[in-house]
């Protein structure tokens, strides 16, 4: 369950990447330069931020985050992953809600959880801006129940 980070260094050209229920509680800012990722696999990891890193993956469409329990944060430049076309937080809940910008990712097609955050209601309004999103039943998480 160890994962050789410096490794990545030498897998520059890697598309595919999953850490699926890897025990790992962060990733390295090295992540950064797998400039040709397009598919990451986070889910069920112990993670409680993604390093803001992890937005200049210009070429990432598909991101997992499901089962994330200690994921608390996101990165606040997720705008800048503007080839996502998924994105699965099934399960996750956010201190924050989503991160300013969210709007900015035209390409998505499918989001598993939109969380809003408390105070944030008017976050909501981003998903106006998401053309292209389909299909399922739509989950909101608007703050804690209670």
């Amino acid at each position: 369950n160890s994962v050789p980070f410096d490794l990545l260094l030498n897998l520059r050209c890697l598309r595919v990447l999953s850490f699926s229920y890897y025990i790992i509680s962060k990733l390295p800012d090295s992540i950064s330069d797998l400039k040709h990722l397009r598919y990451l696999d986070l889910c069920h990891i112990n993670i409680i931020t993604l390093p803001e890193t992890t937005t200049s993956l210009c070429n990432l469409q598909t991101m997992l985050l499901k089962g994330c329990d200690y994921l608390k944060k996101l990165p606040s430049k997720m705008q800048n992953l503007i080839n996502l076309h998924h994105l699965d937080m099934e399960g996750i809940q956010l201190d924050e809600g989503m991160p300013l910008g969210i709007e900015e990712l035209k390409s998505v097609h499918t989001l598993y959880n939109f969380i809003v955050g408390k105070g944030n209601e008017d976050r909501i309004t981003a998903l106006m801006n998401l053309k292209f999103l389909q299909g399922g039943t739509p989950h909101f998480m608007v703050g804690e129940c209670d």
